[in-house]
């Protein structure tokens, strides 16, 4: 059975999510590799005070082979 190695990267913004994705590709796989399988997700997360939504936070994240 082979191990399935996957991290998790999350941001507040997409560049600063891309700038994530980046540096760990960077440092984990060689120039001639190609990366496959990175999958991305938007969530909207509300920001309660009390019983009250007081806002709305937007969390960008990808999922990459690792």
């Amino acid at each position: 059975m082979s191990k399935c190695i996957v991290k998790i990267l999350r941001d507040e913004t997409p560049g600063g999510l891309a700038e994530k994705i980046n540096k760990e590709l960077e440092k984990n796989t060689r120039s001639w590799d190609t990366v496959t399988g990175i999958k991305y997700q938007v969530a909207v997360i509300p920001i309660m005070r009390g019983k009250e939504i007081a806002g709305f936070k937007t969390e960008y994240s990808a999922l990459i082979p690792g």
